[in-house]
Formats: structure tokens, C-alpha cells, sequence
């Protein structure tokens, strides 16, 4: 990789935004200094959300790297007592199901993790009636770093670090490098774009937190594959921003090589169409269900993805990718590329709240068994903790150990009988 190491040390900060890019840095020539902004991240599903203060009030706002900028949905706004007036003349926003001429609603007080800003603008539209996203005008002022599998994603102020190598949470230890593309479309606040090999062909994919991965059908055809053929698997079901729903295939790719990391054998969702309208679109989305088996750390100054292998399934696993066939490697894996990932040295959970965001990213990969066991150590340091108990349900269910799940569930209600979320899971 050529590179040589330098020293890293790690400065806590509390800022955001502005905030972080002004930080007081320690004197030092000679090490890579980083002040970083934490955001605690709780997987819901395949969401990773963070909590957010919106005018006095407790919100769980979701990450999604794939919007140029925040947005929530006309539900949302109406939610939070906003008051939405009309974008700037042209402005528009599409995605996977379509596009829809947006708003703008400003919020006076917006607070993460003790974090203040005031009037903070959010795109308006769209019809899920979710949640409000974080977006790339927040998540890329600086440089972004992904620890799902443990709780965090952080907004980094480096300096010093032109020639050091950024996998600092893993000293020593083996890492991956990939390409940080720059941006193409001028409305983009930042880019998360890297290029990807498909089965040997080199697609543009953007970090996505808010989607599944998922490859545009161009992309596909291009790398070979053949969606008309048996290893095509069709499914549907697949949305995003507008009303549209539209159908694809789960289909097996010989490999998949981020920068030197390559993974074989792999299925994924293939979208019959393209990800999103425009010429600016990607080929191909690089999803929350490989940033939850990564620790990623994109630097802006050096154009550099570091990226090391925290454990689970690479990409996310569907029931029906049984039915289809394993390939022969035919396709020649690039010199210097390793199939097998770095492990990841993370810091292991200490608090309950930590053990808890661990276990919901386990939920969130299907590793039931490992989720159960964080759960049962947050409840330990904390027996009061709601959440847990929730979340363990949830994996219990899925586990299919119904008298353990509806305890716990039980558990949940007894703690927050008001809870409107577990009232109407309930119900």
C-alpha cells in the first residue's frame, strides 16, 4: 500500500458542522491529530438512527449518506409543528421510487449529543412517513467515520495526517484502501462515491447508509450477468423515496472488490432500472448492510476509504439466495487484493447503552444469537433499559422462541406502559 504510518492521537470534541471545523487542534508537527464529533447509533432494522432534540424536543433521527441533503417527509414536518415553505425555483429530488418537487422547513433549536445548532433547514417531501434523514450537508463537512457494528458514527477534523494511515481504531493490523471518488453532480455537498469491480468490471457505487445494496440493471449486464437466465432469482418490493415500487433479481457475482478488499461468491439485488434518474446516478448502492460488517473511515484530504472487517455477512442474506447456484471463479482477483478482511480491534461495549447498540446491529445482520447475548448484558448493567428488552424480543421471535419474546415484551410494557411504539406493536 505504500504508505507510511504515522502516529494518530485521538482528541475527544463535542461540535458538529461548523462547529467541528473550528476546532482547537493540540500544537504538534509531528503526529496526525483528530478531533472527532460522536454520534450514538441505534440500529431500527436496517436504519441506523441517532437521537436528535428538535426545539426542546426527544426525536430518532436516521443516517442516510445517499441524500445530498437532510429531508424528512410531509408527515414528519407535520409531526414536528413545522412550518414547510417553497424551494428555491427548479430544486428537485428523485431516488429509487421516483421524484417529487420538494419544500424547506427550518428548525430554530437542533441538537445532537449535546451538539446545539439553530435554524437548520430540511428538504420536505416525498412520501415516507417515517422518519426525518440525516444527510451528506451534516454527515460530510468533514471527514466520516462508520463503526455501526459498534454503536457510532463520528465527524472527524484531522490534521496532520497527509501521509498516515487512518485505520487508527486497528494499530497494526490489517486494512483496505479503496478510491474516494470525486464529486460529479454540483449540487452534491460531498461525495461517498468509490469505484467497485463487478465480476472484473469497475461500476460507481455510493456509500449508502439509508439503503440495501443494490446494483442498477446496466451495471449488472455489464459485469455479465444474464437476468434472464436461471441463477436470476426475481423479487420485489423495492422503494425509496417516491410512490414507485419496482421489481429485480437476487443474482450471485463471482466477486466484489471494494479497493483491495474482495469478496466472492457473493448474491445481491439487482433493480430492473436504474438506481435513480440523471446522469449523475450511480451504478450500484454500497449499503448499510456492508457498513454494518465494516469499520470505514473515509478521508476527504487524502481522497482514501480505510476500511477493516468488523465480522458478519459481508452483504445482506435473503432466504430465497439458497436456490441459487455457486459460481467457479473465473474472474482474476487484482494484485495485492485480499479476500479474507482485516478484524477489526474496536473497543469492546462497556455500558449498557453500548452493549445495546451493539446488539441491535446484530439484529439488524440476522446474528440472533449474538443480539440475544448483548441484550441480556445491557439488561445486566441496566435492568431498567426498555429498549433492550424490546430488541430482545425481537430476536427471540426471530429465533423462534415465542414464551422468551413475549416475556421480554411483556418486560418492555411494564417499564414504559405509555410507550405509544410498544402499544401499537402490541396491539
Amino acid at each position: 500500500m505504500g504508505m507510511r504510518r504515522k502516529a494518530v492521537m485521538v482528541v475527544d470534541a463535542r461540535a458538529l458542522l461548523a462547529v467541528i471545523l473550528t476546532l482547537p487542534m493540540p500544537a504538534s508537527a509531528a503526529n496526525c491529530l483528530i478531533a472527532s464529533f460522536n454520534m450514538p447509533v441505534t440500529m431500527e432494522g436496517s436504519r441506523a438512527s441517532v437521537p436528535i432534540e428538535v426545539n426542546g424536543k426527544t426525536e430518532r433521527f436516521w443516517l442516510d449518506t445517499g441524500a445530498w441533503f437532510s429531508f424528512m417527509s410531509q408527515a414528519k414536518s407535520n409531526e414536528l409543528g413545522l412550518r414547510p415553505e417553497s424551494a428555491p425555483e427548479g430544486l428537485m429530488m428523485a431516488g429509487i421510487g421516483g421524484s417529487f418537487t420538494p419544500q424547506v422547513a427550518r428548525i430554530k433549536d437542533f441538537a445532537v449529543n449535546g451538539a446545539m445548532l439553530h435554524n437548520v433547514d430540511f428538504i420536505v417531501g416525498g412520501s415516507d412517513a417515517g422518519n426525518a434523514f440525516l444527510g451528506r450537508n451534516i454527515l460530510a463537512n468533514a471527514d466520516t467515520e462508520f463503526d455501526l457494528a459498534h454503536g457510532a458514527v463520528k465527524l472527524v477534523k484531522a490534521q496532520h495526517c497527509e501521509k498516515s494511515v487512518m485505520s487508527y481504531w486497528a494499530p497494526g493490523k490489517p486494512y483496505f484502501i479503496a478510491k474516494l471518488s470525486p464529486d460529479r453532480d454540483s449540487r452534491s455537498i460531498h461525495s461517498f462515491t468509490t469505484p467497485i469491480s463487478l465480476n472484473g468490471a469497475t461500476v460507481r457505487a455510493d456509500i449508502d447508509s439509508g439503503a440495501l445494496t443494490l446494483i442498477s440493471r446496466a451495471a449488472a449486464e455489464r459485469a455479465g450477468i444474464d437476468l434472464n437466465g436461471p441463477g436470476a432469482k426475481p423479487t420485489d418490493g423495492i422503494s425509496g423515496l417516491g410512490r414507485k415500487i419496482s421489481r429485480g433479481w437476487r443474482v450471485r457475482f463471482v466477486s466484489v472488490a471494494i479497493g483491495d478488499e474482495t469478496i466472492l461468491n457473493v448474491p445481491l439485488t439487482v433493480i430492473d432500472g436504474p438506481i435513480a434518474s440523471g446522469d449523475n446516478a450511480p451504478d450500484m448502492l454500497l449499503g448499510i448492510d456492508y457498513l454494518l460488517a465494516h469499520h470505514v473511515y473515509v478521508s476527504r484530504a487524502q481522497g482514501r476509504i480505510y476500511i477493516t472487517y468488523t465480522g458478519g455477512a459481508a452483504f445482506q442474506k435473503r432466504p430465497e439466495d439458497a436456490l441459487i447456484p455457486r459460481l467457479a471463479n473465473k474472474t482474476e482477483i487484482p494484485v495485492g487484493s485480499q479476500v479474507v478482511a482485516g478484524v477489526d480491534h474496536a473497543a469492546a461495549p462497556a455500558t449498557a447503552s453500548e452493549f445495546s447498540r451493539r446488539g441491535s446491529a446484530k439484529l439488524a445482520q440476522n446474528d440472533f444469537s449474538g443480539a440475544i447475548a448483548d441484550f441480556g448484558e445491557a439488561i445486566r448493567l441496566e435492568p431498567t433499559l426498555t429498549l433492550a428488552y424490546r430488541r430482545r424480543s425481537e430476536a427471540y421471535a426471530k429465533s423462534n422462541n415465542a414464551k422468551a419474546a413475549r416475556a421480554d415484551f411483556d418486560k418492555a410494557v411494564a417499564l414504559a406502559p405509555r410507550d405509544p411504539e410498544l402499544l401499537r406493536a402490541r396491539a
